[in-house]
C-alpha cells in the first residue's frame, strides 16, 4: 500500500510539471459559445501507459471551458479513491522509480528557470505570481510536510510517505480554438491554443478537440517525451 500511495504522489508531481512546463499566459481568443466541463476520461487518459489515473481524482478535476475565453485545468487526488485502489491491488508499478530531479531539470528548469527541486515552495509560489498556476496544498499538514522534504533532499518520494488530505493543481488561463488543415494529408482538424504564443510564432501549448454526432467534445493533449496523454470528454 505504502508503494501504491507513492506512486500516486509521483503521478500528481508529473501532471504538474507537465501542466507548468507547457502553460504561459495572454493571447487573442475565440471561444466558444457556451461553458463546458469536460472530465478527464478515464479508459483514454494514460500516464506512462497506465490508464484508470482519472479515477483516482475528485469529480471536478478536468478542463472546463468558458465562453469568456478563459479556461482552467484542475487536478486534484481524491484520498478516499486511492485507499480504495490500493485495497483493489492497482498495480502502478511502473512509476515507482521515478527521478522527480531529473525530470525538473530536464523538461521544467529549461522553460522556468526558476525551478528549483531543494526550494519547493519557493518554486510553487513563483509558479503562481509568474503564470498564474497554483498547487493545492496545505503546507500546515505533516505529511505535505514529509513529502516535501523528501523531495528537497534527493528528488524522490521515501517509501514510507502519506499522500497529504489535500494535493492538486489549478491553473486559470485563456484560450482560443482555430480550425486548421494538415500541410501534409490536407486532413482538417480544429486546434485549441492555450495563452501566449512563443518567439517562433507557437503557442506553447496545443490540444485537439473533436466533436461526436450528439456534439459532444473530446480534447486531447499528448506530451510524446512523457509517454503522457490527457483526454478530456464532455458527458
Amino acid at each position: 500500500m505504502k508503494n501504491k500511495n507513492l506512486t500516486m504522489m509521483a503521478v500528481t508531481v508529473i501532471i504538474v510539471a507537465v501542466c507548468c512546463c507547457f502553460i504561459l499566459p495572454g493571447c487573442d481568443i475565440h471561444t466558444l459559445d457556451k461553458d463546458c466541463f469536460l472530465p478527464f476520461d478515464p479508459l483514454k487518459t494514460t500516464v506512462f501507459g497506465i490508464s484508470g489515473i482519472p479515477y483516482l481524482l475528485t469529480s471536478d478535476s478536468g478542463l472546463e471551458l468558458r465562453k469568456d475565453g478563459t479556461l482552467s485545468i484542475t487536478v486534484i487526488l481524491d484520498p478516499a479513491a486511492i485507499d480504495l485502489a490500493d485495497k483493489s491491488g492497482l498495480n502502478l508499478g511502473a512509476l515507482q522509480s521515478l527521478d522527480l530531479k531529473a525530470i525538473g531539470e530536464t523538461y521544467g528548469k529549461p522553460i522556468l528557470p526558476w525551478f528549483d527541486i531543494t526550494d519547493v515552495k519557493g518554486t510553487f509560489d513563483a509558479l503562481k505570481q509568474s503564470l498564474g498556476a497554483e498547487i493545492l496544498i496545505d503546507y500546515d499538514d505533516i505529511d505535505t510536510q514529509k513529502l516535501i522534504e523528501s523531495i528537497q533532499t534527493d528528488g524522490k518520494l521515501s517509501s514510507d510517505l502519506k499522500i497529504p488530505s489535500r494535493l492538486g493543481f489549478r491553473y486559470v488561463g485563456e484560450y482560443e480554438i482555430k480550425n486548421l488543415a494538415s500541410e501534409v494529408t490536407g486532413e482538417k482538424y480544429t486546434a485549441l491554443y492555450v495563452d501566449k504564443y512563443s518567439e517562433n510564432g507557437e503557442p506553447y501549448l496545443i490540444m485537439t478537440m473533436t466533436e461526436s454526432e450528439d456534439a459532444k467534445k473530446t480534447v486531447t493533449l499528448r506530451v510524446e517525451f512523457l509517454n503522457l496523454t490527457f483526454v478530456f470528454s464532455e458527458k
